[in-house]
């Protein structure tokens, strides 16, 4: 799978890119939101998963421009943060689930595999069969 990890923290997002690598996936990182969103166009992620506090944009703002650009409607967008989200907010970005810090590599793995059951289940009904 294609990943996009959203930090600005440079340890944080390397240190998560370096454990799921070792799990089999692509990944890309990006240290701020306009960053995310050429990295995102270049790169086609599966799965963006991105702190909600950036310093360029907060990522309620990064989530929406992603869903607004060609290729990236359908992309699976957790938010990670350290504090609860406001689920309103949530929702009208766009984001399909958060999670809070400090995150667990299994939950992060566990958030991916439900993108890899969507996507499959999305191939499937362009082919006009069933999911």
């Amino acid at each position: 799978m294609r990943v996009l990890l959203v930090d600005d923290s440079p340890d944080v997002a390397n240190m998560l890119k370096s454990l799921l690598e070792h799990a089999g996936h692509q990944v890309r990182c990006a240290f701020a939101g306009h960053e995310a969103i050429s990295a995102a166009t270049a790169f086609s992620p599966d799965a963006v998963c991105l702190d909600l506090g950036l310093p360029d944009m907060d990522g309620y703002q990064l989530a929406t421009k992603l869903r607004e650009e060609v290729g990236l409607s359908g992309v699976r967008i957790i938010a990670v943060t350290g504090s609860p989200p406001e689920p309103a907010k949530l929702r009208q970005a766009g984001i399909d689930c958060h999670m809070l810090k400090p995150v667990r590599l299994a939950e992060v793995l566990k958030a991916l595999i439900g993108q890899n059951e969507r996507l499959s289940q999305n191939r499937l009904g362009e082919q006009g069969q069933s999911p």
